[in-house]
């Protein structure tokens, strides 16, 4: 049965009240405590709000106080050392110092690279990593937990089951650094046998908290990819598929299709496969010629722009929602009925619905919302047609 689900909610909240509490702790005017207490509240605010709308695979670990490439970074035990000390391990000081530089332990410190997320207006804080890079479950200092398994017990605790977001382990190492190797072998594809056996550490820590699915985010599937990151997606998911077989694995992509990985998307032992149908709508059809019958599809229908515009695709072209004939009417009286949008434009069904308009005409109260979709019905004279 379909499913409404988000992919990740904006985590600035309302009225950017992220934005302002960084801004008080920064420079000192809010200690760590009322910044961590105030980011709880969006967080509980955000999943509370997801829920009561009818989404029913609410996102965690979609949030952040600075970059979710980062934090992947922190809870790979993954900041280099000059972010932290032997003692104090990683905490929010050295989180922020990698983030935005400054100084730590009043020590000036440069921050770590930063670069464009994809095509938006984003950018992320790119992963520094060692040719022998040593990777361990890790958390801040005070969290108790790694953050995907803190906010998934938080949102627990709070009433509400979540999918956990991971950005992916192969898009991870993609869209890292590599320090210290030949030239011609600065791969982070190279550390993959290091980083698996952490990611693998985690979902079945999810799935023993009482996960049931885990959102595992590779957008670099949307970008042209050489034999050996397409190999390192085959070995790496049929990996993660054995640490935890009960727990449902979501594999996302976005910024794009998937084009010609689509067949290795396909491929991989997932339960799930989203598909961004805002940038690639002529996808889907492929698809359901690829994936298994074990395999469900979810589709990205709405996007937004770097106004947050929403633009809309619609899918309804032989669908049952445009098939609506008059002998399936109700007989019923009604008290009200309410008409909108391109149904009173697509036909069969928009003369289904004009006969049930003429018939109850005068003995109903009829609404009707002229919600023009153009990217439905291009063709404007139609829509006044039907409106007179």
């Amino acid at each position: 049965a379909p499913l409404a689900s988000n992919l990740g909610f904006p985590r600035l909240g309302a009225p950017r009240g992220l934005k302002r509490a960084l801004e008080r702790h920064w420079p000192g005017d809010a200690p760590q405590e009322e910044l961590l207490a105030g980011a709880a509240e969006l967080r509980r605010r955000h999943w509370a709000l997801q829920r009561d709308a009818g989404i029913e695979l609410v996102p965690s670990n979609d949030f952040s106080l600075y970059d979710h490439v980062l934090d992947t970074s922190v809870w790979l035990g993954a900041l280099p050392e000059r972010y932290r000390t032997a003692e104090r391990g990683i905490d929010l000081a050295g989180y922020f110092a990698a983030a935005r530089g400054g100084r730590l332990d009043d020590t000036p410190i440069a921050a770590l690279e930063m670069t464009k997320w994809f095509d938006t207006n984003y950018h992320y804080i790119v992963p520094e990593l060692a040719v022998d890079q040593h990777f361990e479950l890790t958390s801040l200092i005070g969290a108790g937990a790694p953050k995907p398994l803190a906010e998934f017990a938080e949102a627990a605790a709070a009433g509400v089951r979540t999918r956990p977001v991971l950005l992916g382990p192969v898009s991870f190492l993609l869209l890292s650094k590599l320090y210290g190797a030949d030239e011609g072998q600065a791969d982070g594809l190279t550390l993959l046998d290091r980083v698996l056996p952490v990611y693998r550490e985690l979902i079945a820590a999810l799935a023993d908290a009482g996960a049931e699915s885990v959102q595992l985010d590779e957008p670099m599937l949307a970008t042209d990819l050489d034999d050996e990151a397409r190999d390192a997606y085959a070995g790496a998911y049929d990996s993660l598929r054995s640490a935890a077989p009960s727990l449902h694995l979501v594999l996302t992509s976005y910024f794009g299709p998937l084009r010609d990985n689509l067949p290795l998307a396909a491929s991989l032992p997932v339960d799930r496969l989203h598909l961004d149908l805002v940038e690639g709508p002529d996808q889907l059809d492929e698809a359901l010629g690829l994936i298994p019958e074990s395999m469900a599809l979810s589709l990205g229908l709405v996007g937004l722009d770097e106004k947050g515009v929403p633009s809309y695709s619609f899918y309804g072209e032989g669908a049952a929602d445009r098939q609506l004939l008059p002998e399936a009417l109700p007989t019923a009286a009604f008290r009200a009925l309410h008409f909108g949008s391109y149904t009173t434009v697509t036909e069969p069904t928009a003369s289904t619905l004009r006969t049930l308009v003429q018939r109850e005409h005068g003995k109903t109260l009829i609404s009707y919302d002229p919600n023009v979709r153009l990217n439905v019905q291009p063709d404007v004279a139609r829509w006044r047609e039907h409106l007179q």
